[in-house]
């Protein structure tokens, strides 16, 4: 938040005769909210001619302007230092209303430096020399450090105070930054209504008078109210906003960044939180803004807790504590102590006790933080309901659940949660059920709202809780009917819908192409032996500013990829084929296996055995794969591939292989088995296997009509057997290759829509730390997520013979993000792609065996399978390749017709 709080840059309400220098002095103050640096250049002029002249009045207020400025450009210390100045020159001169004025900057800027008593002090020896219309300044000065105090009810009632008088003398530079804070006052008191009426006047009035600097103050302020009502979208424009203004005037801005890692922890991303976290800590410190330094410290503190570091969350807490409590300012401490005492539970939870929790809940609501109280008023019941205060949790879930009608989404969310713990403490099951279930609708229309994949995955982490609860149930009733309902309510929610938004946003197409222009040059320096630090940090700016405008992508309306899931339509769309959808809940593995019209649910094993297993799969892989191998290492790497994946097979599939006989297959993973290499395991080697998201996404892909198109085979830089595996592939459909400079991302995405098979040979990168930014390697840069994630880009069946580029990363919420489940999000029906490192020459045979079932009718999945069975078993680098290929979407079904489909 950003309070409109200093006072000067209007001008002097001192009634002195006007001298040029005097004219001057006040321009600067005129100018300063507009242009800081500006109103530097004109005041220290001004302040040299003033001394100079001896004009002891055109001094004061020249200092005060440079007060001002250096306040705005965040260097407290002169500001300070000039403020200091001006009111020593007005009183030296008799001008003690001159004085006063300058004394209520220099309040402000002390308050900032973490002296809010100090402030008060000095606001009040102001008051005692100003007019009517000072008064009413002051006062609004005073509201400003009282709310940074969170004297909220003091604060408005000042502001209410100083808004008639500033309205009846005209004064609307200070009529807009009353406005501003007030509005700050009614989002802090829930008001929304009342505080965006006063943000939009406040708005008009800057806007008006040109003040560009108050303007970006107002956007950060809508920010945090839209934020607060869940609307992510709009919050992500004004903070673009905000952010471009206070770049034009370079004045950066820590309090922004609180706001922005405010933001992104109430969608789930944790660890871009954090970094905004620190960054805001790091800033605040540097400018010596100890006000703000306590606030961001208590935001670092969460942010750590939630991104798994709880010993330092514990860490950071206490040093907020410690500050805000030197700064007497309880009403933060509440929120310190919430912190805090999150950072211990998560640390400890057996260390944290029911009476502390519900002790901070009842203090939090006292405050007025009505969020925080829910919250921990969550963690108390849940607390009680574990321990022997059975009644007590009760209690503290029961003012949780009163909640369930109102508020934001995200709240009322967790106010079902807290009403299914209610019921389900009560042994009404049903009831717990419905209330978990009603809760992840909320979560859905939630999520709805938000055209970035990315955010509508990290969403998915607030239903975890829920879902938990209905499994617990179905897997206790051992109904496994249950279990795939509830499995598929919390599994790849993000990808199930399709947000129906304008054409591609053309500010994204030029930030995405200026990141494959900087790549480029990248790529030129390191080939010269030179270094790329500065291009690194460029390259990570400008993939802050992708994700940020990806994100802010409003959604026009939302087509439901498909409808609700029972086993009737899951048996109709299967036919002869299993689908086994694996679940786990706390460390157990179970599976529900489909077939012949009915669901089976099969006990795993322990989930630490497998994760055990699973992690030496691409270690071996990998070994085979490099052609630096030497025999005897792949032979030990082949061992160990062998062993490694019969005891996967023992505990995934062998329990089933009653129900999956000599079937095709479809498998659900869940998060610990996203990746596997499927059809390296017993049983499943050499049949027919998809693998999907989840059941509905499979139903959906499975039941929707094929469009014909044309066939599109490209080949990416770099790849010594690319050109030719790309020329191979295109034969077989009768096409032409895109080689060199025409496999460029602007000619891929411009041939796209009417593309019916897409086939890419290209080195792929995955990123585990930005998902979305997981590429494939095009002529002119990478090609990735951002430019898949366009409404118009549907290709029906797409081979990525790429490097890993089916891995898929497992965002924090269990949801699955990658290149694959881009094309899957898009409306891709197949996919194909390694889910292991692969040597490019390796995969040439396997691909043309693949496009040959393909283009002869065979279903993805029975070409894929046809085109492993036929590799070579004694060449261990085709057999790695092959083997780490996995079918993905639809899969028992071919592909769409070939032609020359073109859209206009």
């Amino acid at each position: 938040m950003s309070l409109g709080g200093v006072s000067g840059a209007t001008t002097s309400i001192f009634p002195v005769s006007e001298t040029v220098t005097l004219a001057r002095a006040r321009e600067a103050l005129r100018v300063v909210q507009v242009d800081p640096e500006k109103s530097v250049r004109i005041a220290t002029a001004a302040a040299r001619a003033a001394h100079d002249a001896g004009e002891l009045d055109a001094a004061s207020v020249a200092e005060r302007a440079l007060g001002l400025a250096a306040m705005y450009l965040q260097d407290l210390a002169a500001a300070r230092r000039h403020l200091r100045s001006a009111m020593a020159l007005a009183e030296r001169g008799g001008a003690h209303e001159l004085a006063a004025e300058a004394r209520m900057t220099f309040a402000f800027a002390i308050n900032l430096s973490g002296r809010p008593d100090q402030a008060l002090t000095e606001i009040e020896i102001a008051l005692r020399d100003l007019g009517p219309l000072g008064r009413a300044r002051a006062t609004a000065q005073r509201a400003a450090i009282r709310q940074q105090l969170g004297l909220l009810d003091q604060a408005f009632d000042d502001l209410q105070t100083a808004l008639p008088p500033l309205r009846r003398a005209g004064d609307v530079v200070w009529v807009q930054r009353v406005l501003s804070n007030r509005a700050l006052v009614h989002a802090f008191r829930q008001s929304y209504g009342p505080a965006i009426r006063d943000l939009h006047e406040a708005q008009r009035l800057c806007e008006q008078l040109g003040l560009r600097l108050p303007l970006a103050f107002v956007h950060e302020n809508l920010m945090l109210v839209h934020r607060r009502l869940g609307d992510v979208p709009a919050a992500l424009e004004q903070l673009a906003t905000a952010e471009s203004i206070y770049a034009s005037l370079a004045t950066p801005n820590a309090s922004l960044l609180i706001e922005r890692s405010e933001l992104l922890l109430s969608v789930g991303l944790w660890h871009e939180a954090r970094l905004a976290a620190e960054a805001a800590v790091e800033m605040f410190d540097r400018q010596g803004r100890r006000l703000g330094s306590a606030e961001a410290l208590l935001l670092l503190a969460r942010t750590v807790a939630l991104d798994g570091d709880p010993v330092r969350a514990v860490r950071e807490g206490r040093r907020a504590v410690r500050l805000l409590g030197r700064q007497k300012r309880a009403y933060w401490m509440t929120q310190a102590r919430y912190g805090l005492l999150v950072a211990r539970f998560t640390a400890d939870p057996a260390g944290v006790g029911l009476a502390e929790l519900r002790a901070a809940a009842d203090d939090a609501a006292a405050q007025g933080w009505g969020a925080t109280a829910l919250d921990l008023r969550l963690l108390a019941g849940r607390r009680g309901l574990a321990g022997r205060r059975r009644a007590a949790g009760r209690a503290q879930l029961e003012q949780v659940s009163a909640a369930r009608h109102r508020g934001v989404a995200t709240q009322r969310v967790k106010a079902w949660y807290a009403t299914a713990l209610l019921r389900q403490d009560a042994g009404d099951l049903r009831g717990a059920d419905r209330a978990a279930a009603r809760g992840l609708r909320i979560l859905d229309d939630y999520r709805n709202t938000m055209a970035a994949t990315e955010l509508r995955a990290h969403v998915s982490g607030l239903g975890v809780s829920l879902v938990e609860i209905g499994l617990r149930h179905a897997l206790a009733a051992g109904s496994a009917d249950g279990v795939l309902r509830w499995a598929e309510l919390g599994r790849s929610r993000h990808l199930l819908v399709r947000p129906v938004r304008p054409p591609a946003d053309p500010e994204l197409s030029r930030l995405m192409a200026q990141l494959r222009t900087l790549l480029a040059a990248q790529a030129e320096r390191l080939a010269a032996g030179r270094g790329i630090g500065g291009l690194l940090r460029e390259q990570a700016g400008l993939e802050h500013a992708i994700r940020d405008q990806a994100r802010r992508g409003g959604v026009t309306s939302v087509v439901a990829a498909a409808g609700e899931l029972s086993v009737e339509r899951l048996s109709e769309a299967l036919g002869d084929a299993a689908l086994v959808e694996y679940v786990h809940l706390g460390g157990t593995l179970h599976a529900v296996c489909v077939t012949d019209g009915r669901a089976v649910l099969r006990p795993l094993g322990a989930l630490a055995d497998v994760r055990e297993r699973i992690r030496w799969l691409p270690f071996a892989l990998r070994r085979l794969a490099y052609r630096g191998t030497s025999t005897a290492s792949a032979a030990a790497a082949l061992r160990l591939l062998r062993r490694t994946a019969a005891e996967l097979a023992a505990i995934l599939v062998r329990p089933l292989a009653d129900l999956l006989a000599d079937r095709r297959v479809v498998l659900v993973p869940t998060s610990v088995l996203q990746g596997m290499p499927w059809s390296l395991l017993p049983m499943l080697a050499g049949r027919p296997v998809t693998v999907a998201p989840a059941a509905t996404l499979w139903v959906d892909a499975i039941e929707r009509e094929p469009v014909a198109g044309r066939a599109v085979s490209v080949a990416g830089p770099g790849l010594s057997g690319g050109r030719l595996e790309a020329e191979r592939v295109a034969a077989i459909y009768g096409v032409d290759a895109l080689l060199g400079d025409a496999a460029s991302v602007a000619r891929l995405t411009a041939e796209l829509p009417g593309t019916a098979v897409l086939h890419l040979a290209a080195h792929g990168t995955v990123r585990a730390d930005n998902p979305l930014f997981s590429s494939l390697r095009l002529a002119d840069g990478p090609l990735t997520v951002y430019d898949l994630d366009q409404p118009e880009q549907v290709v029906d069946s797409v081979v990525l013979a790429a490097c890993e580029s089916g891995r898929d990363v497992v965002a924090s919420s269990g949801e699955v993000l990658g290149l694959s489940a881009a094309f899957l999000a898009a409306g891709t029906r197949n996919v194909v792609a390694s889910v292991v490192p692969i040597h490019d020459v390796a995969t040439t045979e396997l691909m043309v065996g693949l496009h040959r079932g393909l283009a002869a009718g065979s279903s993805v999945a029975d070409a894929l399978s046809a085109a492993q069975r036929a590799v070579d078993p004694a060449d261990p680098h085709a057999v790695a390749a092959a083997m780490g290929f996995v079918c993905l979407g639809a899969g028992l079904t071919g592909v769409a017709p070939i032609g020359d489909r073109r859209t206009g």
